[in-house]
């Protein structure tokens, strides 16, 4: 039977199950609790609750309120400020109208929120909305007067008048005064809050001083009733000017109490006085110790390591390799995205010749065109207009951009001479603007040319004789017949003819022995691949045969898309640009700037070193096996005379390099099978599901973003200068407008920071899955054809930039606050962290002397090289350029927040298992990240100024910068604390103190929590009414660190749960133990999305793991069970977004919850949907839970009376064996009831739990109505007293039968029923649980019960209770030993330990989130403690 628990927002079951015991059958309620419906509200259980408003329906229309409340008051302010003034009569602007009108507005929409939360949502809405928009004026005139300070011209991109304003006042003398110091800004921000909150309160709200005594009186607002004309407006801008002066106020107190809070923070925490930093070295060195000799052992290094067993600094270049490229790839993209745009409207609204797909080709064969410089700009503006122009001249921008940078990548070419080199360069600029590659179907789709002989194409003729005249013209020697021979031959070889030919082979033999090699079920395979290529054909001169010869384009299927070719061609730059620089870093890695040769190879590896590239040339055969057989170095191909980049693998063609780099510069080739057919299939259906229930759900989304706002904080980045707006510029920079934050941009891009949302490039690269050919080739086809739809491709467009922003967004705050506080510290060093790149010093070099310029440069490289030395940079420059802040701040942010590109190797297999994980990369990349913020804040906390630091800028200055690294590592691990203890605690605590929930309701809320959320944090929304039914959330869905957190939660629940229930200590451990590692490992080892559906309908024959049913196949025919598996399978694909219309529950398509609020379709149960409590919960990303602990314990005694059942029936099979002996029997008998005890035990506890919370004994009797479960073993669960069953008389009837009857063979002629009588005596009104007598039952109360084995003898009279003794002081465990070892240990240390003991042992179980874990504490402590 499925485990029941407190909660009804999952599937009920459907149908009742029927529990049969020996005595009685009775039929069981559902065998789920979880039916997401509130049960029916009776007018008395109403009228004592608050509302029957939902709490976070209540939040979502107060939001709504909020944004009202904003209109009302700028109306009202408006209004009441023409009348004062007279420039409008009270006739004319009737203001208790206008109050009125929006009053009767808010009705109208439903924005009456009636619960406190929702009344303070309304005002938040109504005075933050506006409040961020000063603090967002503020910084953009901040950033104006910055740039204006350092002499650098202003450029506007301001659009409002809002906007435009604020780069005004940054311009102004005044402005730039105003913003330089924080007080300045604080003093805007306070002056602008509180004219924005006089400008957007309404005439209804009022200040804390009415409701507050001991604020002045002055604040109190003014009765307005009975008021019109002016003397209404004069008391209405009264009261407005008295709640702006209050936001003011309030806002003035957070500017000084917050930087005042953080100043403490950084100045007590770093103080070296306070000894904490010494603390902070010494373990941040033990954890690095432990680190390294952790990451040393093979296998974790090679799986569970970022880097993996590449070198880090490879690893890292590696990373940057593919940034620069998804960076370009991105940046392509969104050009073709306005191009599209454009050249559709122009379609659309252009007479242009033809409709549909003809217009659509001229449009592209035009774009073509003028790409190729064929076609005019100002003919082509003519008929597509200006903006689809713009566009294509963008497109032109980025690849004549491409090709400026791609001449490095000419140069360093190293088998183009220096003419060739300069010819080649000559071209390219030749072509600036013109630049595009041809692309051709002969190249893109070779199959579809495969059995194709071109001569006996019908353009061939044609395209013979118009090749032979190109010849002919560029070689006028030539006679016709020569020309057309080669030509011929020309043609011949662009289809692949000539070599095809030379094997001897026809085609047909070639696919023939294919086709049989596969059907004997072999594999076809192909080595190892270079993940990074290199166009050499774009070095090489574009054939001016091709460009003179249309019809043979034609014949090759020239594609005239210029979307694909302007993809094509930046792809083509892109990667050759940044692959070369790659290749050349590894070859140039060696000291001499080159590869070593294999003597100096030698010599390193003697000393201890591994060379990343070694020349492959000249080497003899000894060397070569050496190499290849003994030192794990493989061949990076072969150097190729005519390539002129060297070969495929650049400057490393024909070199040697570890085994380690080559695995990272290669992939393996995929095999062509079956199962890796199937395997692709699978994988592709798995990314789906995981695709449609993250990324295209509305709550997702809000949790996505609401997740990495917490892993700021856990950074200590939150603050009033964290960056909130501006990361909103840097990621809409561009170079012309925002030359700073475009910097950023890049840096961010090509170090592969964002554009990294770890669980949507997950999903991804599942979707990628494909072998070449195949069904799941033909799936992926189809997923892009879905994408190219209208309604649906811009959907999934919109979503998932949307996710993906939700992740690039904290990015950037993330790295523009590390910046910052980098940027101040060094600043406070007498460095400025932008200015330490290396200027030019040509010119001094050319003077001889070292000049002031090049002594700048040799500081600047100083400072650098002391903060790597120092570990808090990682490197100090970049394959890609970035400069050396934003580098800093970068790779800050890939280390601490979650990147895929960081996942380990380990995970990603785990991700390519197609029935187990759902998101694994997410876990292992928040516990890796929440070791690196603790490793980074220790290092930073612990900082101290070292020789080379002290040598790069001076003594004081070093130690003023060390000083103020503590800072930022004080902040750093203040953070981490907060985000992932104090805050979720505090939100718990805060509500529940609120709300005035009790100790005994928190218990209940714990204990009856479903087998999925152990261990989650549980948050009550509202109180529980008198038969304990109430809202509650679950906060772990959207805090990040509960990764962590929750497998420690749910460990010491099941040790509490285990030792209440009378379990040994040994037992609670093991199982304590054991949930903590499943709790863990659950990620990683959970059925994928997918596979479980598939699992409930055939491994769990129609039910799900929460015990839901989906179909029943004895009462159901063959074709219902196979529709309702199939519907349940498909429910795994339904978009989030989707499923708010339509679901699937019980294997049949159902109405959604928003659709049922829509219809005012009621639940299954009969209760209500609100529209609003589903907007509030896609606002918020919260979906609140009905707690019900009736149900619940009405389920518990279903389970309870199924798993005695199973006891009794465990010994009856055992009695009724032929081969049992009389102690089998009794053992059995025994082991039946210490089991039936526990089961009582378990049951008691929630019976307990609620009657402590306000249950009645009354109430616990009907709850257990028609549940298997009888009054009188009720009463003897609740007053302690275990009653063992009794011996069923068919079973003593059944042996005997067995003997006298058909005289079988038996060791036992008869039950030993003596010895059962014993062993049922011992058991007879022993305590369930060893524990003191509840309150709640009284001495000398009475408990019915038998009092004999057999069931068919009378009951024995009544037993009276007597009073229970004390229960027995607990024996020395394993925690009791764990606690004094540690005690000693640290006693050892210092004499004050055992007050740190005392109050860890006080702070760690609140600290994870339940008080009753103290109870684990107190019992494993000393007697007399």
């Amino acid at each position: 039977m499925a485990e029941k628990n407190l909660f009804d927002d999952l599937d009920p079951v459907e149908g009742p199950a029927e529990i049969v015991s020996e005595e009685t059958q009775v039929a069981a309620p559902s065998a789920n609790l979880f039916d997401d419906i509130d049960p029916p509200v009776s007018p008395e259980q109403s009228s004592e609750t608050e509302s029957e408003q939902g709490v976070i329906e209540s939040i979502a229309r107060g939001v709504g309120a909020g944004f009202v409340d904003i209109a009302q008051g700028v109306v009202e302010t408006a209004g009441a400020g023409m009348v004062k003034s007279g420039l409008a009569t009270p006739d004319f602007v009737d203001q208790n109208a206008v109050t009125e009108s929006f009053e009767g507005l808010k009705n109208q929409l439903g924005f009456t929120p009636e619960r406190t939360a929702g009344k303070i949502a309304e005002t938040i809405t109504n005075y933050a909305t506006p409040g961020l928009g000063v603090y967002a004026w503020v910084s953009k005139a901040r950033k104006v007067a910055d740039t204006v300070r350092k002499g650098q011209p202003v450029i506007s991109t301001a659009k409002t008048w809002f906007g435009k304003s604020a780069e005004k006042f940054g311009r102004s003398k005044v402005g730039q005064i105003a913003t330089k110091r924080a007080a300045g800004r604080a003093g805007l921000t306070t002056l602008g809050t509180g004219l924005a909150d006089v400008l957007v309160s309404p005439s209804t709200n009022t200040t804390l001083a009415d409701s507050w005594d001991a604020m002045p009186d002055g604040l109190r607002t003014e009765s307005e009733q009975g008021l019109i004309g002016k003397e209404l407006a004069s008391v209405r801008l009264r009261n407005k000017f008295r709640l702006g002066f209050e936001g003011a106020m309030f806002n003035l107190a957070g500017e000084i109490a917050l930087p005042a809070i953080g100043g403490v923070v950084r100045g007590v925490v770093g103080s070296e006085m306070t000894g904490l930093p010494l603390v902070a070295r010494t373990m941040s060195k033990g954890l690095q110790a432990l680190g390294n000799k952790v990451g040393s052992v093979p296998f974790i290094k090679r799986n569970l390591t970022p880097n993996g067993s590449t070198p880090s600094e490879i690893a890292t270049a590696i990373r940057t390799t593919e940034g620069m490229n998804e960076a370009a790839e991105a940046s392509a993209l969104r050009t073709l995205s306005a191009y599209d745009s454009s050249i559709k409207k122009a379609i659309s609204f252009q007479r242009l010749t033809g409709r549909g797909k003809q217009a659509t080709q001229r449009a592209y064969n035009d774009t073509m065109d003028y790409l190729t410089g064929e076609m005019s700009g100002d003919a082509f503006q003519s008929v597509y207009k200006s903006k689809a122009k713009n566009a294509v001249d963008a497109m032109r921008a980025q690849i004549d951009d491409l090709s400026t940078e791609f001449e490095a990548s000419v140069r360093a070419a190293p088998n183009l001479d220096n003419a060739q080199q300069d010819l080649l360069l000559e071209q390219f600029q030749n072509n600036q603007g013109t630049y595009i590659r041809r692309l051709y179907e002969l190249h893109l789709n070779p199959d579809k040319f495969k059995n194709i002989n071109p001569e006996s194409m019908p353009q061939f003729q044609r395209a013979r004789d118009q090749l032979a005249g190109v010849m002919q013209t560029r070689n006028r020697q030539l006679d016709s017949q020569t020309a057309s021979q080669q030509a011929t031959s020309f043609i011949n070889d662009l289809f692949d003819r000539n070599s095809l030919s030379a094997t001897g082979l026809t085609q047909e033999a070639i696919e023939r022995q294919s086709a049989d090699a596969l059907a004997k079920g072999a594999e076809q395979t192909v080595g190892r691949t270079s993940l990074f290529r290199l166009a050499e054909g774009m070095l090489k001169e574009r054939s001016q045969y091709l460009d003179n010869a249309p019809i043979l384009r034609e014949m090759m299927g020239e594609v005239r898309n210029p979307r694909e070719a302007f993809l094509l061609t930046v792809d083509n730059m892109a990667n050759t640009k940044s692959a070369q620089r790659l290749f050349d870093s590894i070859a140039s890695s060696g000291q001499q700037g080159r590869p070593l040769n294999f003597d100096e190879a030698t010599s390193a590896m003697n000393q201890g070193g591994r060379p990343f590239a070694i020349n492959g040339n000249n080497l003899t055969e000894d060397q070569v096996w050496a190499l290849e057989r003994r030192l794990n170095y493989v061949k990076m191909g072969e150097m190729v005379e005519g390539n002129p980049f060297g070969g495929k693998y650049g400057s490393l063609s024909g070199m040697y390099v570890p085994t380690e780099i080559s695995n990272s510069l290669t992939t393996p080739g995929r095999a062509s099978s079956w199962s890796q057919e199937a395997l692709a299939i699978a994988l592709q259906a798995k990314g789906l599901s995981q695709m449609t229930k993250t990324v295209l759900s509305p709550i997702s989304q809000v949790r996505n973003v609401i997740s990495n706002f917490f892993v700021l904080g856990a950074n200590g980045l939150f603050g009033r200068n964290m960056g909130v707006f501006e990361s909103g510029t840097v990621l809409m920079a561009n170079a012309l407008d925002s030359p700073e934050q475009f910097k950023l941009l890049k840096a961010l891009q090509n170090e592969g920071a964002i554009g990294q949302n770890v669980q949507l490039r997950e999903t991804e690269r599942l979707l990628k899955e494909q072998t070449e050919k195949g069904a799941s080739a033909l799936l992926n086809k189809a997923g892009k054809m879905v994408r190219k739809t209208p309604v649906v491709g811009k959907t999934l467009s919109l979503m998932e930039n949307s996710y993906r922003l939700g992740d690039d967004w904290p990015k950037a705050i993330a790295a523009l606050g590390e910046k910052a506080r980098y940027s101040a510290a060094l600043r406070k060093g007498g460095v400025e962290m932008d200015d330490l790149e290396l200027e030019d010093v040509s010119q001094e070099l050319l003077t001889g002397v070292f000049g002031p310029a090049q002594q700048r440069n040799a500081k600047r490289r100083a400072v650098k090289d002391a903060l790597v030395s120092s570990g808090l940079a990682s490197r100090s420059s970049s394959l890609a350029g970035t400069d050396f802040s934003n580098m800093m701040a970068v790779d800050l942010v890939k280390s601490t927040m979650p990147t895929y590109s960081m996942v380990p190797e380990a995970i990603k297999n785990i991700r390519r298992v197609p029935v187990v994980g759902n998101f694994i990369s997410y876990p292992a990349e928040v516990m890796r990240t929440t070791g690196n913020i603790l490793g980074r804040s220790l290092k930073e906390l612990g900082f101290q100024a070292d020789a080379k630091l002290i040598a790069a800028m001076g003594e004081q200055e070093a130690k003023t910068f060390a000083r103020q690294v503590r800072g930022i590592g004080a902040e750093r691990l203040t953070g981490l604390g907060s985000s992932t203890f104090v805050a979720p605690i505090a939100i718990r605590e805060a509500a529940h103190t609120i709300l005035d929930i009790t100790p005994e309701e928190e218990e209940m809320l714990n204990q009856n929590k479903p087998w999925y959320a152990k261990g989650n944090l549980m948050v009550f929304l509202e109180k529980p009414d008198k038969d304990l039914n109430a809202e509650a959330i679950d906060l772990s869905y959207m805090l990040p660190y509960e990764y962590l957190l929750t497998p420690i939660r749910a460990a010491m629940e099941t040790y509490q749960a285990k030792g209440m229930v009378g379990a040994s200590e040994a037992e609670a451990i093991t199982a304590m133990a054991w949930e903590g590692f499943k709790k863990l490992a659950e990620p990683f080892a959970s059925e994928s999305l997918g596979a479980e559906r598939v699992i409930d309908v055939t491994t769990r024959q129609g039910t799900t793991k929460t015990g839901s049913l989906i179909y029943d196949s004895k009462s159901e025919g063959l074709g219902d069970v196979l529709s309702k598996s199939m519907t349940h399978i498909f429910g795994a694909f339904i978009p989030g977004i989707v499923e708010n219309a339509v679901t699937v529950k019980g294997g049949e398509f159902k109405q959604g919850r928003v659709l049922r609020a829509i219809t005012e379709t009621p639940s299954k149960s009969g209760s209500d949907y609100s529209a609003a409590e589903e907007a509030g919960a896609m606002m918020t990303g919260l979906r609140p839970v009905k707690v019900n602990l009736g149900k619940s314990l009405g389920f518990s005694g279903s389970e309870y009376a199924g798993a005695r059942s199973s006891a009794v029936r465990q010994f009856t099979r055992i009695a009724d064996d032929n081969d049992v002996t009389g102690e089998q029997v009794v053992s059995a008998y025994i082991k039946a009831n210490e089991a039936r005890r526990r089961q009582q035990a378990a049951l008691k506890l929630k019976i307990d739990t609620a009657i402590n919370a306000g249950f009645t004994q009354a109430q616990i009797y009907q709850t257990f109505k028609n549940t298997g479960v009888s009054k009188k073993e009720v009463a003897n669960i609740i007053y302690n007293r275990y009653v063992p069953f009794d011996v069923s008389r068919s079973v003593i009837r059944e042996v005997s039968n067995e003997v006298n009857v058909k005289r079988e063979s038996r060791i036992l002629q008869s039950l030993p029923l003596a010895e059962l009588n014993s062993a049922r005596i011992s058991f007879l009104n022993t305590p369930i649980v060893d524990e003191e007598r509840p309150s709640n039952v009284e001495q000398g109360d009475t408990v019915e019960q038998s009092s004999n084995l057999f069931d068919d003898l009378t009951p024995s009279p009544p037993i009276v209770v007597p009073p229970q003794a004390p229960a027995p002081q607990p024996t020395p465990s394993f925690v009791d030993t764990a606690t004094s070892t540690v005690s000693g240990a640290v006693d050892a240390v210092s004499g004050g330990a055992g007050n740190l003991l005392q109050r860890a042992r006080t702070f760690a179980p609140s600290l994870f989130g339940d008080p009753k874990n103290q109870d684990i504490i107190d019992r494993a402590r000393p007697p007399g403690q």
